[in-house]
């Protein structure tokens, strides 16, 4: 199947996809691989959210699993936030 025609599915959640310690995070990994693997188009948005075992940052974590990343800062109004962006396989 063309990579054009592939079909395409982003997946939303306030809770954080890359959370180690979450079962619902890693089922959702799973599945997104699993779709991957079957010429769709994941892609995740999520949030903070995480109930990891013992604080750690995303950032960290991030580093720990050596997955690269881009973070940046924006704001608007009152509200500041980060984004980070990578990919995880």
């Amino acid at each position: 199947m063309a990579e054009q025609n592939a079909p395409r599915l982003l997946f939303a959640s306030y809770h954080a996809y890359a959370d180690p310690s979450s079962g619902a995070a890693l089922a959702t990994r799973d599945l997104m691989q699993w779709l991957a693997g079957r010429h769709w188009q994941p892609r995740v948005l999520c949030g903070p959210r995480a109930d990891f075992d013992r604080p750690e940052s995303l950032l960290q974590w991030l580093r720990d699993q050596q997955l690269s990343y881009r973070s940046g800062r924006g704001g608007a109004a009152s509200l500041s936030f980060r984004t980070v962006h990578y990919c995880q396989n």
